[in-house]
């Protein structure tokens, strides 16, 4: 998979929206960037960006969540049912990680960089006029 690189395109109109989708990519293309050392050296590597990117997914989704939440978003549920749904596949490539390193990092990078891409072109646009309207920008 190739490197995400931020592009307008991407640009919910919310600055702090922006600014952790800005992180995420980076995070995910660190991923994509890991260790080709050894499979122990690899595994410790993949293990610790994982961490760090699923406490920072949390965060950015309480970060949404909480506005969508106090401003009355009316696609609050079901965007909050693919935040669930993510953190639960992030999980099982956790676990596949101890014991399939190498493969399961290019799946995760492939996973992560597709569904961000997806998830901010897509669901993510569809909160972006309406924050826009409640003057959040």
């Amino acid at each position: 998979m190739e490197k995400i690189i931020w592009d307008d395109k991407f640009s919910v109109g919310v600055q702090r929206f922006d600014d952790e989708h800005k992180i995420l990519i980076e995070m995910i293309n660190k991923l994509l960037d890991s260790g080709d050392g050894d499979a122990q050296e690899e595994s410790e590597t993949v293990t610790d960006l994982i961490t760090k990117m699923t406490d920072y997914f949390h965060h950015h989704f309480r970060s949404e969540e909480r506005c969508m939440s106090e401003h009355d978003y009316p696609g609050y549920s079901e965007h909050c049912a693919e935040h669930s749904k993510f953190v639960e596949r992030v999980l099982d490539f956790c676990g596949d990680n101890l014991t399939q390193s190498g493969k399961i990092k290019s799946d995760m990078a492939a996973y992560l960089g597709d569904w961000l891409t997806n998830h901010v072109l897509v669901t993510d646009m569809k909160y972006a006029s309406f924050f826009r309207e409640k003057g959040l920008v």
